[in-house]
């Protein structure tokens, strides 16, 4: 009996700390913050296309494109992203007794934020939000994080490129 509760305390245990998506008043609390300051930002109206969007901890990572908003066209030149780049949508909020709020946006960075972590302070939100991002060489970004989380790193551990080592 005391095997099977102690199955079900870690069972219950590994699901809260998986990432989720958002809950559809959730979602929407996340996409409307997002859009706000992905507007401002690009000083114009803009739609957003949600590639993935996970939810851990209060913290949530979505990752998408900007889209003109319905009958306009988006223009660039009104934006600080260089011509030519690719047009990535990266945004961390976090939620602490109120509305969700942007830490962190970018609406024009080439690369997918997971390949330069070490710009953002490295693995520093809820493992969860990591779900499917993978480092440059194809590493399992939650999976490292949890990894971390659970052992520190030791003096001469191998280094991930890309990701920082704290």
């Amino acid at each position: 009996m005391h095997r099977i509760a102690a199955f079900l305390l870690l069972s219950l245990a590994a699901l809260a700390c998986a990432a989720r998506a958002p809950t559809g008043a959730e979602r929407k609390a996340i996409l409307d913050a997002a859009r706000a300051v992905a507007a401002a930002k690009a000083s114009q109206p803009v739609r957003l296309k949600v590639e993935s969007l996970f939810v851990d901890d209060g913290w949530a990572l979505l990752q998408g494109e900007l889209y003109p908003a319905p009958g306009a066209t988006l223009d660039w030149e009104l934006t600080s992203c260089a011509p030519g780049m690719d047009k990535r949508l990266w945004v961390v909020l976090n939620q602490a007794d109120g509305p969700w709020q942007v830490r962190l946006i970018d609406i024009c960075d080439a690369e997918p934020l997971a390949w330069g972590l070490h710009n953002y302070g490295g693995i520093q939100w809820p493992c969860g939000v990591y779900e499917g991002m993978l480092s440059a060489d194809g590493h399992d970004l939650e999976a490292v994080c949890r990894a971390r989380r659970k052992a520190p790193l030791r003096p001469g551990a191998a280094h991930i490129p890309g990701v920082d080592p704290r």
